[in-house]
């Protein structure tokens, strides 16, 4: 879990880069998973797709999840070795999960996204 401070503070910047993202993917163990946590108030739209784009490069699979109120962006990646399973969460545990987290639930996922990003 990668949860940085906001990504225009110096210092934090160099963990939402492309060769951030590259390390993470070297060195994410097998059927490991990892998450980031990115605040989208006062970011731009050009510093918002250097990160995506980033993230997609090293995790072309990665998922996107909006959390209410559309200030808090979480991105989740596996290795190569598994796949999330959007079935998954639906359970009662994950939808409380979600739910302490703001997240929206399975239903706000659209499984048929080409590269998973959800909007």
């Amino acid at each position: 879990v990668s949860e940085p401070s906001n990504p225009w503070l110096a210092g934090v910047n160099n963990l939402f880069t492309r060769d951030f993202y590259r390390l993470v993917r070297r060195r994410l163990a097998p059927g490991g998973v990892f998450t980031q946590w990115i605040q989208l108030y006062e970011i731009s739209p050009m510093a918002f797709g250097s990160i995506l784009g980033g993230f997609l490069e090293s995790f072309p699979k990665g998922d996107a999840y909006l959390g209410a109120g559309g200030v808090d962006l979480l991105l989740v990646a596996c290795d190569s070795t598994r796949s999330l399973s959007l079935a998954r969460l639906s359970t009662p545990q994950a939808r409380r999960e979600l739910a302490r987290g703001k997240l929206l639930g399975p239903e706000g996922v659209d499984p048929e996204a080409r590269r998973g990003i959800v909007w």
